[in-house]
């Protein structure tokens, strides 16, 4: 079993399975890929290879997770590579656990 710190916060994980479930996989992933600023860096081809399914799903899901606010999704060109920036926001004093 993975650390708590692994899994985002109780109040986001119910947003995610009582609104759009279908991306809970998703946000998972990216939740135990991001960085000290809440932000994953993926190059658009490795899409498939680190998250395993296909990129339309995993754009699918971002739709939805960005529908919540739990996402927020930038396209960026790094050295004539096609980039995606996805920040998992809103990691404020709103939803403290209790």
């Amino acid at each position: 079993m993975q650390p708590l710190d692994q899994y985002p916060p109780t109040k986001y994980w119910e947003i995610v399975t009582r609104q759009c479930p279908m991306a809970a996989e998703t946000y998972i992933d990216l939740w135990q890929q991001k960085d000290e600023q809440n932000i994953v860096l993926i190059e658009d081809k490795e899409i498939v290879y680190v998250f395993g399914f296909p990129k339309v799903r995993f754009y699918r899901d971002l739709m939805r997770l960005s529908k919540q606010g739990l996402i927020a999704v930038k396209r960026l060109k790094i050295e004539n590579k096609k980039v995606l920036r996805i920040e998992l926001t809103g990691w404020d004093d709103a939803f403290d656990e209790d």
